[in-house]
C-alpha cells in the first residue's frame, strides 16, 4: 500500500506538489500582510490546514487503489481465511506509516517555509499531541478513503475521488471564510483534524470562528470524541461492505 502512494504520479503533482506551491503563497507571500502578533497563530493554521489538504489528496488516492483490489479482496475473503476487520486492520497498520510519514514531511516543510520568511523556527507546542493527532487522522483519511470507493456505484467512481477535496474546500477553506454553526463544525471530521492539528502546533483554544478567533471556541475533548467516533463508524461500515464486495470489470479499472 505504501508502494502505491509512492508510485502515484497524480497524488505527487496535483497532491503533494501542488500543496507546497500554496504553502510557498502563504509563508512567502500573504504572510507579509500577517500583523506580527498573530504569527504564530497564522503558522499553525497555515501548517495544520496544508496538513489536512495532503489528507484530502490522499483519499483520493487510497480510494482508487481499493478499486483496484477489488476482484482480488473478493476471492480473498471468499476462499481464505482474511476476513474484512483483519483486512481493514492490516491495511491501517501499514498505511498508517506512509500518512504519518507524510505529515511530518510537510510538517518540515512548512517550517522551512516559514524560518525563510520569518528567521524563526515555529515548533509545535505540544509535539507528542500533534503526532498523535496525525495518527488520528490518518485512521479516518484510510477508512474513509475505502467508504467512498464502496459505497458509490462504479459510474460515480471519478466523483467519488474528487469528494475529500470538495468537502475540505467546502468544510476547511469556508470556515476560515464563513461562520459555521457550532455542531457542523463539531460534526465534521475535516474541521475535527484541522482544529486538533492547529491547537497541538500554537497551544491556543480552537476557534469556532476564523474570522473571528477570539470569540468563541471549541473544546478540544468534543472535536477529538468526533474524530474517533468517525473512525469507529467507518471501521464497522467497511466491514460490512467489504464483506459484500463484488469485482469490478475491466473496462471500469481501465478508468483508473
Amino acid at each position: 500500500m505504501i508502494r502505491s502512494i509512492l508510485t502515484s504520479r497524480g497524488f505527487w503533482v496535483w497532491g503533494f506538489t501542488f500543496s507546497i506551491l500554496w504553502l510557498l503563497i502563504g509563508a512567502l507571500m500573504i504572510s507579509q500582510y500577517i500583523d506580527r502578533q498573530y504569527t504564530y497563530y497564522y503558522v499553525g493554521l497555515v501548517t495544520s490546514a496544508i496538513i489536512v489538504w495532503v489528507f484530502s489528496n490522499l483519499m483520493s488516492n487510497l480510494s482508487g487503489t481499493i478499486v483496484m483490489s477489488s476482484t482480488s479482496l473478493y476471492y480473498a475473503f471468499k476462499f481464505t481465511r482474511l476476513t474484512p476487520s483483519r483486512y481493514l486492520l492490516d491495511y491501517l497498520v501499514s498505511t498508517v506509516i506512509g500518512t504519518t510519514t507524510l505529515g511530518a514531511l510537510m510538517l518540515g516543510i512548512s517550517l522551512g517555509a516559514f524560518y525563510v520568511e520569518y528567521h524563526v523556527v515555529f515548533l509545535p507546542q505540544y509535539p507528542l499531541a500533534f503526532f498523535g493527532v496525525i495518527i488520528i487522522s490518518s485512521a479516518f483519511v484510510i477508512l474513509f478513503s475505502i467508504f467512498i470507493s464502496l459505497i458509490f456505484p462504479p459510474k460515480y467512481y471519478q466523483f467519488a475521488q474528487m469528494l475529500p477535496q470538495l468537502l475540505y474546500v467546502i468544510l476547511v477553506l469556508g470556515q476560515m471564510l464563513v461562520s459555521y454553526p457550532y455542531l457542523i463544525v463539531v460534526a465534521s471530521p475535516f474541521n475535527d483534524m484541522t482544529l486538533l492539528l492547529f491547537q497541538s502546533f500554537t497551544g491556543l483554544e480552537a476557534p469556532l470562528d476564523f474570522l473571528n478567533p477570539f470569540q468563541q471556541f471549541i473544546n478540544w475533548y468534543y472535536i477529538l470524541a468526533s474524530l474517533i467516533i468517525w473512525s469507529l463508524v467507518l471501521f464497522s461500515l467497511d466491514s460490512y461492505l467489504l464483506s459484500r464486495i463484488k469485482p469490478v470489470s475491466l473496462d471500469i479499472l481501465r478508468q483508473f
